[in-house]
């Protein structure tokens, strides 16, 4: 669901809808292109006039995630090359440290890969995504590890619904010994 605001002290019309200062429209699914692409709208959005809301208690305050959740694009997208090491064993899981997104209310198509090696070999490591420290269903995934130190490709993805406070994290585990150190990694969320 998505929501316009008002964000004015006067009265707005925007695609033949009315808005009082302060009050929210909520668009029918049906004519979410018409209001994607209707300028005087972005530009109201771009100078503050209007909001974008997701449907929950979250108005989008950042011009260009609120454009970007209306017009169906990606909201929220996070990359990091920092090495992040652990030895945590399956079934528990490490969530990968500073590597979360809080995306705004709704539905979104989740996608992560890395670059990684494991110490030990022949081993299997497990990769997961996470809602609140709660595993989405159905993203586990496995790598098998045929060398030590071996650089693999991880990758692994779904679809999860969020509130607006909702954080999205990945967490990684080792099958056995040895350590998994997961090196350039990418987070991407789609609204749907």
């Amino acid at each position: 669901m998505i929501r316009i605001k008002n964000a004015d002290t006067v009265e707005h019309v925007w695609q033949g809808q009315t808005l009082q200062p302060g009050e929210y429209h909520t668009i029918d699914p049906l004519s979410v292109d018409d209001w994607a692409n209707n300028e005087e709208l972005l530009a109201a959005i771009t100078a503050g006039l209007a909001v974008v809301n997701s449907g929950g208690e979250v108005d989008i305050e950042d011009v260009g995630s609120a454009i970007n959740y209306l017009t169906g694009g990606t909201v929220e997208s996070l990359t990091a090359s920092d090495p992040f090491t652990t030895s945590a064993r399956y079934p528990s899981f490490s969530p990968i440290t500073g590597f979360t997104l809080t995306p705004p209310a709704g539905e979104y198509v989740c996608s992560y890969s890395a670059s990684v090696s494991y110490t030990t070999f022949p081993r299997f490591h497990k990769m997961a995504l996470y809602i609140n420290d709660t595993q989405v269903e159905d993203t586990l995934r496995s790598q098998d590890t045929t060398r030590a130190n071996q650089v693999m490709s991880d990758a692994t993805q779904g679809v999860v619904k969020c509130s607006g406070l909702d954080v999205i994290s990945v967490g990684v585990a080792c099958d056995a010994t040895g350590a998994l150190t997961v090196n350039h990694r990418t987070l991407i969320l789609t609204r749907t």
